[in-house]
């Protein structure tokens, strides 16, 4: 990087000196385009790899979204709501992680189950896939929180994702970089 010189000629100005001052050039402009929402919740499901749709959400006007294990869709009232998407991206990577994480998310039941956020609403032997879903919504919207509220988890989460699921876990810091 160059620098440019600001000052003035003593002897052109018939003046007094006056020191030359060297001034840093700017830092170039980071290539970041601001995406809204919808793009970042269409780019979360693509980099993970399951449908995202819009509307038709079974279950009462409270639920925000759906997982389909059999077709392996999300389903969101609307697809603007990030972290209804990014809720519904936690099952969809239970499931794209296979059995090794489940097991992993039940070693830490303890820390998971406390995150249902309305656990009336659900049959006990789900708060561990609930909580991991919220775990992963919280994680993608705030990691320093989601390591906060879930340290151990937290940790073996990457460790486990580092090396079974490289690509999965590039998509969610990804995600979270954007959000």
């Amino acid at each position: 990087a160059s620098a440019s010189s600001i000052g003035t000629n003593a002897s052109a100005t018939g003046g007094t000196p006056t020191a030359l001052a060297t001034v840093p050039e700017a830092p170039a402009p980071r290539d970041v385009a601001i995406r809204s929402l919808q793009q970042q919740a269409f780019a979360l499901a693509d980099a993970i790899g399951f449908p995202l749709r819009q509307g038709r959400v079974k279950g009462g006007k409270g639920v925000l979204g759906t997982y389909n294990r059999t077709s392996g869709a999300v389903r969101v009232r609307e697809v603007p709501d990030f972290e209804a998407v990014a809720h519904e991206a936690g099952h969809a990577i239970e499931v794209k992680a296979g059995p090794d994480l489940t097991a992993l998310t039940q070693r830490f039941e303890h820390e998971l189950s406390p995150l249902v956020s309305a656990p009336e609403k659900y049959d006990p032997g789900q708060f561990v896939k609930e909580g991991f879903a919220e775990w992963i919504r919280r994680y993608i919207g705030n990691p320093a929180h989601a390591e906060q509220i879930a340290p151990g988890f937290s940790a073996a989460f990457r460790d486990f994702m580092g090396k079974e699921a490289p690509d999965i876990l590039k998509a969610i810091d990804g995600a979270s970089e954007a959000y």
